[in-house]
């Protein structure tokens, strides 16, 4: 065989590239498991924005794979990326604010979420109510694993139950050089 596949597509020979470390091999390195295995295109890194191009002090509405997404800093510096919808009335998150401590805030009904998408603070609701809810899985918005690296934020293509376990056994599929010491100060962290 001896043909090297790169990236998401299929080699003449017929193999194709997917989930593996470094997004390259050699066809005569890969097991039979790997040949012929189909691409998941939600279990994968994708660099959405740059990051000196976010306000953040703005949520910023983003697109992935046909899904509205909402990218946001939170209280603690983080970037956080969740769907786009409020989980009460699918209202856009997008169109809300972050607030002074940090929280997403929906501007339907002034629900509050916090980086893990957990509701903080509902304004209309009762304490009694307010135990049962804020650990509700159908109250908190639908999360999704991002990072930086070198200057963008990446995201993960899905959000679910197991999604921030998948996201860390892979990794973003970045130019190597940005990863060597010796190019170390000419890209940005």
């Amino acid at each position: 065989l001896g043909a090297t596949v790169t990236g998401l597509g299929t080699s003449s020979d017929g193999l194709r590239a997917g989930e593996h470390s470094g997004n390259t091999w050699e066809a005569s390195e890969a097991t039979d498991a790997e040949v012929g295995k189909r691409f998941d295109w939600c279990r994968a890194w994708y660099p959405l924005a740059v990051v000196a191009d976010l306000d953040p002090g703005r949520p910023t509405r983003l697109e992935l794979l046909g899904e509205d997404l909402v990218a946001w800093k939170d209280g603690k510096g983080a970037w956080r990326v969740f769907e786009d919808r409020c989980p009460h009335r699918s209202v856009p998150l997008s169109e809300g604010r972050i607030e002074e401590d940090g929280t997403l805030l929906c501007s339907y009904h002034g629900w509050r979420f916090n980086g893990d998408g957990r509701v903080v603070a509902l304004p209309q609701l009762q304490t009694e109510a307010w135990q049962h809810l804020q650990h509700h899985p159908r109250a908190c918005a639908a999360t999704r694993p991002a990072q930086v690296r070198h200057g963008l934020l990446w995201v993960w293509g899905r959000s679910s139950e197991d999604a921030a376990l998948e996201s860390a056994l892979v990794e973003p599929a970045v130019v190597s050089e940005l990863e060597d010491p010796a190019f170390a100060g000419r890209a940005v962290d």
